[in-house]
């Protein structure tokens, strides 16, 4: 979670600049991931995997909850 003040200081930046940031973020992250053992690694990307597809799941459940509620107003 970033502070009230990153918050400020990165929505001053250009967008060169957040571009930039980000790049910095992605070499850490890719730094990280070289360093773990290819078990490791797979178990990690394995997780990540997971969460996108609970999170998709849970969209899903979501939309079609909202479509059920509009039609049965609709029919009602």
């Amino acid at each position: 979670m970033m502070s009230a003040a990153m918050l400020e200081q990165y929505r001053k930046m250009t967008p060169k600049e957040r571009f930039a940031e980000f790049r910095a973020l992605m070499d850490v992250a890719v730094r990280a991931l070289e360093v773990l053992t290819p078990e490791e690694r797979a178990r990690r990307l394995a997780a990540v995997d997971r969460i996108r597809l609970a999170s998709k799941e849970a969209l899903l459940r979501g939309l079609a909850a909202a479509e059920a509620a509009r039609v049965s107003r609709h029919e009602g």
